[in-house]
């Protein structure tokens, strides 16, 4: 029986889970993706073709009328008792302004109190330019602030992540630095150990499927304890509605861990009852963790 087969096969279960299901066709090779993409009729199949094939397109947004100029805004910025009203304004009229204006802001903004500073760093994070990156750096440097932080962390120069990884990763986190790395660069497992699993499936890694198994039953353990001491309130009817879990199924998937995924398939119905009884031990148990 062939990979397309199983997952057909499955798509047709009434205990079909989308998770796995989409999981599992990701982890097709090219050929074998296009093939059930082709052939298979089931729709929830036809759903997960278009969910890994397509993106959903970002909302649009719609302009604020303009009253004072950029430049009367700014000057009030600067003036007691207007800041606050030309603050607001400035924030809400920044993705609409010509380039030279939207610098002069942002400038103002950076060079200034650490809240307006913080929110033109999360401009910037969605807004990339990279004129602005010695200004980002030279904040981080005398900061050490998440915000700058996770700027460079994800637009930065790989160089500069790679000279200055460690403060980074204490700043924001070493996933998010090490991302930014070729992927045949060093891994510091101590680091990543409990996001190794999502790492290699973001740099395309090849992961032994020994490997893979101990770090799955790792992150399981931990996603039950965790899940087990702070929302016994929510009882999701199978692991993988869990949304730690879920991370785990994509990466299975990205990582072409087919037969992982297919125990997890399994897995995950057996162990319905006792997520609906709230029995985590018996859950241990059953994963002989």
């Amino acid at each position: 029986m062939t990979q397309n087969d199983i997952i057909r096969n499955y798509a047709q279960r009434v205990d079909c889970d989308w998770n796995i299901l989409r999981a599992m066709m990701s982890a097709l090779s090219s050929a074998e993706f296009d093939e059930l993409s082709y052939q298979a009729d089931e729709p929830i199949i036809g759903r997960a073709v278009s969910s890994i094939t397509h993106q959903r397109s970002p909302s649009s947004n719609t302009t604020n009328p303009h009253y004072l100029s950029v430049k009367t805004l700014l000057a009030n910025y600067h003036t007691r008792g207007k800041r606050m009203k030309a603050r607001k304004e400035l924030r809400t009229r920044l993705p609409y302004l010509s380039y030279v204006e939207q610098k002069q802001v942002l400038t103002t903004f950076l060079h200034n109190y650490p809240t307006d500073c913080d929110w033109a760093l999360r401009f910037l994070f969605n807004h990339w330019d990279a004129r602005f990156e010695k200004e980002v750096i030279r904040i981080f440097e005398w900061s050490r602030s998440r915000a700058s932080a996770r700027v460079i962390c994800k637009w930065g120069s790989p160089k500069y992540i790679s000279d200055h990884i460690e403060e980074l990763s204490i700043a924001d986190s070493y996933l998010h630095a090490r991302l930014r790395l070729p992927a045949d660069a060093p891994i510091d497992m101590e680091q990543c150990y409990y996001e190794y699993l999502y790492l290699a499936a973001k740099l395309h890694l090849k992961v032994p499927r020994v490997l893979a198994y101990n770090l799955m039953m790792k992150d399981l353990g931990c996603i039950l304890a965790s899940y087990e001491e702070k929302y016994n309130e929510w009882h999701p009817t199978s692991l993988s509605e869990i949304r730690e879990i879920r991370r785990i199924i994509w990466c299975l998937g990205e990582l072409k861990q087919f037969e992982l995924l297919q125990w997890l398939a399994h897995v995950n119905e057996t162990t319905k009852p006792m997520l609906a009884a709230n029995n985590i031990p018996a859950i241990f148990a059953e994963l002989n963790i």
